[in-house]
């Protein structure tokens, strides 16, 4: 498996059980992780900041100071993000990863 540089602080922080950096937006490689669950757990807090950075970013936009794209069907990452939550209520953390 092959981990791109934005993402190592990701994996430090996530095999550290450690919040993940400020304004990172590298992904946690939850894939190298045998336990699911730590995986989902950390994945998901990946998620949570990426996502909080984006609607800062929005805010920005909205006030005119920042230039920002949105991502072309956000609806659909909150479709996702509440069938992997639903999947990992019931343990099943191979198909919420």
């Amino acid at each position: 498996m092959r981990i791109k540089q934005a993402d190592i602080a990701a994996l430090i922080s996530g095999a550290l059980n450690i919040p993940f950096p400020t304004n990172s937006v590298g992904r946690f490689p939850a894939a190298m992780w045998e336990n699911k669950s730590f995986a989902y757990n950390s994945l998901l807090a990946n998620f949570r900041q990426i996502h909080e950075i984006m609607n800062q970013k929005k805010s920005l936009v909205a006030k005119g100071i920042l230039p920002f794209s949105p991502f072309a069907d956000e609806v659909e990452v909150h479709r996702l993000v509440e069938a992997s939550r639903r999947l990992a209520q019931t343990h099943e953390f191979n198909n919420a990863v």
